[in-house]
């Protein structure tokens, strides 16, 4: 049982690390594509109009 308990105190931090590498996993290309200064205009002007 106090494995369980163990598990469960742990379990928070595994949420936050799979959501983290989700998002970063997912945003890498655009964070890819904001370096250069032509696709950044062009996004950011995507963005504002929608």
């Amino acid at each position: 049982m106090t494995n369980f308990w163990k598990n469960i105190r742990r379990f928070p931090s595994f949420l936050f690390s799979v959501i983290t590498g989700f998002f970063l996993t997912t945003f890498y290309p655009i964070f890819e594509l904001l370096k250069e200064k032509n696709k950044r205009i062009i996004i950011v002007t995507i963005i504002v109009i929608f």
